[in-house]
């Protein structure tokens, strides 16, 4: 794993961001569905981190489902 990958729960808005690398660069969204977006570098369109939506929700459903 890269040393420099980060990720942060976000509590208020339920989602956990992520990033490969320090977010040092300039990067746009891709929305893909209600629960993951990509994170871009917008100079080489890599996927550079992502943000996962609802984590709380699902973990909560998963448990429920058990």
């Amino acid at each position: 794993m890269n040393k420099d990958a980060i990720a942060e729960y976000f509590p208020d808005g339920d989602f956990i961001e992520f990033f490969f690398r320090k977010p040092d660069i300039e990067y746009y969204a891709e929305w893909l569905n209600p629960f993951v977006t990509l994170l871009r570098s917008q100079e080489t369109d890599e996927i550079v981190g992502g943000i996962i939506e609802q984590v709380g929700t699902v973990m909560k459903k998963a448990q429920e489902d058990k």
